[in-house]
């Protein structure tokens, strides 16, 4: 109750609602956390990034119940989950890294105000600033697809995936080291030459993720 009233001076009776103030926190803690990714992506011990960034998913979960809504929170969870998955378990725990994928995909389409059903048809009317959850959405739903293959309703949901990527890279192709080519590099060396596979456009994606990141970023050698 004290810590409350020295901050009576500070703002108008209206604006201290529990609802407000409420909702002032939480988009302090929302631009606090998003400033902090990049510490996860630093860190030089894979355990300690592994263990903080679990404990950090449920918080933000634990935010999201309070604004469902919200598209920085919802853009958070996609880009951890979809993270988490790719970074930790999808090589050891394939059927969770599969559920952690469809849950950053879903996350990220909720913060384009989405669902996988209707994703492909609001593309036309996206700007650069929805690059980012365009991105998530479509590694996540990749990732989860390339965990699937043997399932044939899995599979035929690739396109939809490539589609929410490759509008990423037309609004922001150097969003996240150049990502959405280098996912696109992968693409087109991964897949049989009748499936679309090109080796001439893996390596030209992946040369262009070299220029746009100035060979800083491994991956992409």
């Amino acid at each position: 109750m004290k810590k409350t009233a020295l901050l009576l001076p500070f703002f108008t009776l209206g604006a201290l609602s529990g609802c407000s103030l409420n909702t002032l926190a939480l988009r302090s803690t929302t631009t606090l956390m998003g400033r902090g990714v990049s510490a996860y992506y630093d860190e030089s011990d894979p355990q300690l990034a592994r263990e903080a960034m679990a404990s950090q998913l449920k918080f933000i979960e634990g935010l999201l119940q309070s604004d469902p809504k919200d598209g920085r929170l919802n853009l958070l969870a996609a880009e951890g989950f979809g993270s988490y998955a790719f970074l930790f378990i999808e090589d050891s725990q394939p059927e969770r890294a599969k559920a952690f994928y469809l849950r950053g995909r879903d996350y990220a389409l909720r913060s384009l105000g989405t669902e996988p059903g209707r994703a492909e048809g609001t593309l036309a009317g996206r700007g650069r600033a929805d690059a980012p959850a365009l991105f998530w959405a479509g590694f996540c739903w990749a990732g989860h697809i390339n965990l699937a293959k043997d399932s044939p309703e899995a599979v035929v949901q690739l396109p939809a995936a490539v589609a929410l990527m490759k509008r990423s890279h037309e609004l922001d192709p150097d969003y996240n080291f150049a990502g959405a080519d280098l996912f696109f590099g992968v693409y087109y060396a991964s897949r049989p030459k009748l499936l679309g596979g090109d080796t001439g456009k893996a390596e030209e994606h992946f040369k262009w993720a070299q220029r746009l990141t100035g060979g800083r970023y491994l991956m992409s050698d």
